[in-house]
């Protein structure tokens, strides 16, 4: 295996652990705030949050956005990609369960390195998406380039009325 090939599947891994901490991060966020609305008998919260904790597990690791490194400015942050497949609805989503740290001190202890500021950028990411999704959590047009046979046909979930949480 030649070097280019072997830097090529060392960032896949390095994607791969990323999006599979940001799924079980926003797994857990979202637990910890069905408790703490549970508790408050809030439930409008309770069924807000049991909503957010379904769409990331039907999202799997594959639905979870990439995200680059790179220094703007004598700092480190992340860019933020999009999923060429996902809903747009989803990004806005995201960045409310993301905050949900930093906003409720009392509730989540900032443990470990300073967190990094997220920018979200235009640039999209193409994979194949995670099979058996709802129709609704795909992007419009890719729903349409689907159709069109310009990127390959997926499974859908089969009787669902999924809608993405707000």
């Amino acid at each position: 295996m030649n070097a280019e090939k072997k830097a090529a599947r060392k960032q896949q891994n390095k994607d791969r652990t990323n999006r599979k901490a940001k799924f079980e991060r926003r797994q857990a966020i979202a637990s910890v705030m069905i408790e703490v609305h549970e508790k408050k008998g809030d439930v409008q919260g309770l069924q807000f949050w049991r909503e957010v904790l379904e769409a990331v597990d039907i999202l799997t690791i594959g639905g979870m956005s990439d995200e680059e490194e790179v220094t703007e400015e004598n700092e480190r942050v992340r860019l933020v990609k999009d999923l060429d497949f996902r809903h747009p609805d989803f990004r806005e989503l995201f960045r409310r369960v993301d905050n949900v740290r930093t906003r409720n001190p009392s509730i989540f202890r900032n443990i470990g390195r300073k967190r990094m500021r997220r920018v979200y950028v235009p640039e999209m990411t193409s994979r194949q998406p995670p099979p058996n999704m709802p129709s609704s959590y795909y992007c419009q047009e890719y729903l349409d380039s689907m159709n069109q046979g310009e990127v390959p046909n997926v499974k859908f979930q089969k009787d669902s009325d999924f809608t993405i949480p707000r």
